[in-house]
């Protein structure tokens, strides 16, 4: 008679491109403790875990801080954590995240943040928050960002306030794709866009409201040369401004316009004509 397979006769090698799928709360209420070799394969430190520790109650929680992170939060690849009831803020006393590629971070304190990028070297980081918004404290953000996060791939950033961007120091930026869903000038979006060369996709809110008349921009008049995709929300910018901008992406090959406009939509017609890919949903507002 045949012997039926069980799951505990799998090699070590397919067990563990199991757990890579599973969310390692998941993983240790499954495997944890069955017996030694499950803990030894759980506890691997070349596993790709992932933890999802948005939606958590205190029960989970503890569960997480107590027996998950000690013995594999140095592990952890990929994080996504909110920081309203301050679990990162407690986890980041005891717990070191040094193997992270991938985070995303909700309701962010700065102190946290920064604690996070001094200990990891990220791939991809998603930030939503409404308490980074002092502009010394966002210039200190970016200049981390852009200066010391080397492998940084992407970045999409949510802080509910104007974004302002500084020369900064980048000796080598592997940036290839920023999602900028907070309102910034023109200029400071030519002069963020001028510093990162191999970028190959970018979306952002552009409001030139009270933009300055002296722009920060005049010394960056070399552009970009790598964007392919660009998407903006545009409000409060003239014609001429927005072919300036356009002007800084020359190789751009799809572009998509939303927000309001106050010049004549034939312009945009025009403006069209250039790239391959346009799409539009732009609100006409009559002066």
């Amino acid at each position: 008679m045949k012997r039926k397979s069980l799951f505990n006769d799998l090699s070590n090698d397919l067990l563990l491109e199991i757990f890579d799928y599973l969310d390692v709360f998941d993983l240790f209420q499954a495997f944890f403790n069955l017996n030694q070799r499950f803990n030894r394969l759980i506890a691997d430190e070349h596993n790709y875990f992932q933890a999802n520790m948005i939606s958590i109650g205190n029960q989970q929680f503890l569960f997480y801080k107590n027996l998950i992170l000690p013995k594999i939060g140095a592990y952890i690849r990929y994080l996504s954590i909110s920081d309203q009831m301050n679990y990162l803020q407690i986890l980041l006393r005891s717990i070191s995240f040094r193997n992270l590629i991938s985070i995303r971070l909700y309701d962010v304190q700065l102190s946290e943040l920064l604690s996070i990028l001094e200990q990891s070297n990220l791939k991809y980081l998603f930030i939503q928050t409404k308490s980074i918004q002092n502009e010394k404290h966002l210039d200190n953000l970016f200049r981390i960002l852009f200066e010391q996060q080397s492998n940084l791939r992407a970045i999409e950033c949510q802080l509910f306030t104007q974004l302002f961007f500084q020369n900064y120091q980048i000796k080598f930026s592997q940036l290839k794709q920023i999602v900028l869903n907070c309102d910034c000038y023109s200029s400071d979006f030519i002069v963020l866009i001028s510093q990162l060369p191999n970028l190959r996709q970018i979306s952002a809110r552009i409001n030139d409201l009270n933009r300055d008349f002296m722009d920060k921009d005049i010394d960056h008049y070399q552009g970009n040369q790598s964007i392919r995709s660009i998407s903006l929300h545009i409000e409060n910018i003239d014609y001429d401004r927005l072919v300036f901008v356009f002007s800084f992406v020359e190789n751009v090959r799809s572009v998509e316009l939303n927000g309001r406009i106050d010049f004549e939509i034939d312009k945009i017609f025009e403006l069209e004509k250039t790239f391959t890919s346009f799409r539009c949903n732009l609100e006409h507002l009559i002066k």
